[in-house]
């Protein structure tokens, strides 16, 4: 099942930023600056701050889930690309849930 995404902000272009829900229970934030990239989802209630937090390491939450990397595809993201990543991204993050049940 494709999960429900709803972007509640998507805006700049270095870094490049969204944050939005998952499914309306979770909440996401992304951030992609030339090739890299960042992707930090969690429960609904964690601001953007928290999630920020627990990827930047300042905060630890075992409900949280981060993924990073370096991309060349993401060298020159677009907002329809971010839009394609976030769904992704956000497969990626449900899958992670029905493992942790």
């Amino acid at each position: 099942m494709t999960p429900n995404i709803e972007i509640d902000r998507l805006d700049g272009s270095c870094p490049v930023q969204a944050t939005g829900k998952i499914d309306d229970h979770s909440a996401f934030y992304f951030r992609g600056r030339h090739e890299a990239w960042q992707f930090v989802a969690g429960p609904k209630e964690l601001s953007t701050e928290e999630l920020v937090s627990v990827k930047l390491g300042f905060a630890s939450n075992d409900r949280v889930f981060v993924l990073e990397g370096d991309d060349d595809e993401r060298l020159y993201l677009d907002y329809d690309h971010v839009r394609d990543v976030l769904q992704t991204y956000a497969q990626q993050y449900i899958e992670w849930m029905k493992e942790r049940r």
